[in-house]
């Protein structure tokens, strides 16, 4: 799919859709800092876009950029935010940065909006782990 967006990407390199949908599938192959640079382009212009901000905060946590990954994902937050995969994924990243209010924040967010969320007890194990060291 890489290369269908790369061309369409090259034909109309100011086509907002397009932008996405490329940077989507570097992403997806994990082409990660590639993806970053077009996608960082496409929220320039269109920064209501949750998906846009969600990919982006994927992308800058794969290279370990979490303070970045944080801001895109609370973005992606704002404008959707009963959406549980943006919660795990806000929830991972104040593990990564140690921040155990926060994941315990996101964590009792997750059990408001779906009590059996699959991802919420390996996270209050990690958080009690946390509160333990």
């Amino acid at each position: 799919a890489c290369d269908e967006y790369k061309k369409a990407h090259e034909i109309l390199p100011r086509e907002l859709i397009t932008q996405l949908a490329y940077g989507k599938a570097l992403a997806n192959a994990g082409k990660y800092d590639e993806a970053i640079l077009l996608l960082e382009t496409y929220n320039r212009f269109k920064t209501n876009n949750y998906l846009s901000h969600a990919v982006l905060g994927f992308c800058y946590y794969k290279v370990s950029q979490f303070e970045k990954a944080e801001l895109e994902w609370k973005k992606a937050h704002s404008l959707n935010d009963d959406n549980l995969s943006i919660l795990f994924n806000l929830a991972k990243v104040y593990e990564k940065l140690g921040q155990r209010a926060k994941l315990k924040e996101m964590t009792d967010r997750m059990k408001r909006i779906e009590a059996s969320f699959r991802h919420i007890l390996p996270l209050e194990k990690k958080w009690e782990s946390m509160l333990d060291e």
